[in-house]
């Protein structure tokens, strides 16, 4: 959704004639206001929009709002996950091929054919053999020189834990100042970042098959989500929060998205009760980390 009204811009010659024709009293070079919907299809002027996904507002250039919106025609979806959310990959998939599931495998296979001579080539393969020589295990994934290396340079074992990291990235990315970028995110993905930014400072350590966190064996997940957390309004540290905090098989957590596995008075209970759900974190650490000596 638009929000802006009105935008002030300078008439060039090659618009002239369209605003004239639209009943403006101008001529060029004069700074005039003109109406948003009036502005020309291709026109850059920046302008404030609401998504219809999340509610969050930033400021977008006309024309990649309504490329966005297929000149007004869809809703307005700010990121990839809120278009996601508003099923617009399907409509997309729809109207370009007539099937809201399209995948081009075919295209994929003659990808394939074309640069491997087989249209099922996996590199899998591959990967496994280069492991295998170079380290005796085909599976071989060095986690602890990996956390090892991180805690020597930066102090966490995982780059998303630093801050610093975090900005660089951003920076790099982005070329815009840390601050900047932060300013001009949506209301949802400043949540989302002050919630992961109490995630983080969480004793992950004392949940249950953290040792086996990674992108394709166990995920972190939030059992009350932070989608339903903007949502509903809820305090950015308690969604955070240890008490909201589980492992999850990595396949369990796709198919979970932003659906949440508890309900709000559920999650209140167990942050009022979060000292002995912090000391019962605790115990069952310790009987894991017992039983673990015991079998050596």
């Amino acid at each position: 959704m638009i929000l802006t009204k009105f935008v002030k811009l300078r008439i060039r010659p090659i618009v002239l004639k369209h605003y004239l024709s639209l009943g403006y009293n101008i001529k060029v070079n004069d700074i005039a206001e003109i109406l948003v919907e009036h502005l020309t299809d291709g026109s850059h002027v920046l302008i404030w929009v609401q998504c219809d996904e999340c509610g969050g507002t930033k400021q977008i250039q006309y024309n990649k709002y309504l490329s966005n919106t297929k000149n007004n025609i869809r809703k307005y979806t700010c990121s990839e996950q809120c278009s996601h959310n508003s099923n617009k990959i399907k409509e997309t998939k729809k109207e370009l091929y007539g099937d809201d599931n399209y995948h081009n495998i075919g295209q994929m296979k003659q990808t394939n054919l074309e640069r491997y001579g087989d249209e099922n080539y996996n590199n899998t393969n591959k990967n496994k053999q280069t492991k295998l020589l170079n380290h005796g295990n085909e599976n071989y994934n060095n986690r602890d020189k990996f956390k090892e290396t991180m805690l020597e340079n930066w102090g966490v074992e995982h780059p998303m834990y630093c801050e610093e990291i975090i900005r660089k990235r951003i920076e790099t990315q982005t070329r815009m100042l840390y601050d900047d970028y932060i300013e001009k995110l949506p209301d949802f993905k400043k949540y989302e970042r002050e919630v992961l930014k109490f995630t983080k400072k969480q004793s992950l350590s004392l949940l249950k098959d953290i040792e086996k966190r990674s992108p394709y064996d166990y995920h972190l997940d939030h059992m009350f989500s932070i989608t339903e957390g903007f949502r509903q309004n809820i305090s950015p540290h308690i969604i955070g929060d240890i008490v909201n905090l589980e492992m999850l098989p990595w396949r369990e957590n796709q198919a979970k998205y932003n659906k949440s596995t508890m309900i709000d008075s559920k999650l209140f209970e167990r942050y009022d009760n979060r000292d002995s759900l912090l000391k019962q974190l605790t115990e069952d650490y310790n009987k894991r980390q017992n039983s673990t000596i015991l079998s050596f």
